[in-house]
């Protein structure tokens, strides 16, 4: 949002390019239960909802680091699917290794599946902010901060 905020001021200032939309793509939610109904009055209308990863995280649009290096699936949502239930979000971390994975039925690969170790972890999110910083999405200082919180990840302990 900051990076957002930044280009916006460019922008109204200087006439500046903004970075380019990445949309989302979408898919239409048919019988999905978590998605919003279509409103009596307009029963014609199109419900769409976020495609989504075979991890259960949103394809798609800007990604920032901690959904394109994921330790787990974003924003599931949590039951009753009642408001304002419906508007809150989970987060399910992924489980550390294979054994524990298939142990809990988990399909969604393991942290030693997806990554080497830690370091190979905080190497991908540090590419992955460094192409938001340089797509004009990520601020150079906030990429400084989520690589150092991913340093200091404990994910892998």
């Amino acid at each position: 949002m900051r990076s957002t905020l930044v280009a916006l001021d460019r922008w109204v200032a200087g006439n500046a390019v903004p970075p380019m939309s990445e949309l989302m793509p979408l898919q239409e939610a048919g019988k999905n239960p978590h998605a919003l109904r279509t409103p009596a009055h307009l029963p014609q209308a199109l419900i769409q909802v976020p495609l989504r990863d075979v991890d259960g995280n949103v394809s798609g649009g800007v990604r920032l680091p901690d959904v394109a290096v994921p330790l787990g699936t974003h924003g599931g949502q949590n039951p009753p699917l009642t408001p304002p239930c419906n508007l809150a979000a989970s987060y399910v971390a992924f489980a550390k290794s294979k054994e524990a994975r298939e142990t809990a039925k988990d399909s969604r690969l393991s942290l030693l599946e997806r990554y080497r170790d830690h370091d190979d972890y905080v190497n991908r999110v540090r590419m992955a902010s460094r192409e938001l910083e340089q797509r004009g999405f990520l601020l150079s200082e906030d990429a400084t901060v989520i690589v150092h919180a991913a340093a200091e990840s404990r994910a892998f302990k």
